[in-house]
């Protein structure tokens, strides 16, 4: 699968006992303060030994850990390691398109192959709207479990196997 780093937040147990409590003040809307990252206390609070009624929203907030997943539209556990599609283009990568080609001639084969975001992705842009969308819905059903009777029109076929073969 795909790698990549990202951080999650979430409120600490301090802010949740000071939201509870009423400590922090309701914030104004002042498009001359966006930007700022301290928030107004009902009561002064004392931080690194000084007392202040104003506190930093960094100091609200504590790193969470994420576990790595694999979700419906993630490409599944069969998915190239280095991914569909270029990444400076977002186009299919050659060998993608000759493993979808190959797949259309399996019965529901391509379905699994298309439960991929940057392969959909990536063929909405070469789609009209509403060939993606019927292509859309017929993913989503065959992600979500429903694979008997979700089969690709001969329509959608016909313009997938056109697409591929440029």
């Amino acid at each position: 699968g795909r790698m990549g780093a990202t951080e999650a937040f979430q409120l600490s147990d301090v802010c949740v006992q000071m939201v509870a409590e009423g400590a922090l003040k309701a914030p104004t809307v002042d498009e001359s303060l966006q930007g700022t990252r301290s928030m107004e206390l009902t009561d002064p609070v004392v931080i690194s030994g000084e007392e202040t009624t104003k506190l930093d929203t960094v100091l609200l907030l504590v790193n969470t850990a994420m576990l790595s997943h694999v979700g419906l539209y993630s490409g599944g556990e069969d998915a190239p390691v280095g991914g569909s599609v270029k990444k400076s283009s977002g186009a299919l990568l050659v060998k993608t398109r000759k493993r979808l080609l190959s797949a259309l001639d399996r019965s529901n084969s391509v379905l699994k192959e298309l439960c991929d975001f940057d392969v959909l992705l990536a063929l909405d842009g070469m789609m009209s709207r509403e060939d993606s969308e019927q292509l859309c819905l017929l993913v989503r059903k065959y992600a979500r479990g429903q694979k008997k009777g979700t089969n690709l029109t001969p329509h959608l076929k016909l313009t997938l196997r056109s697409l591929l073969d440029n």
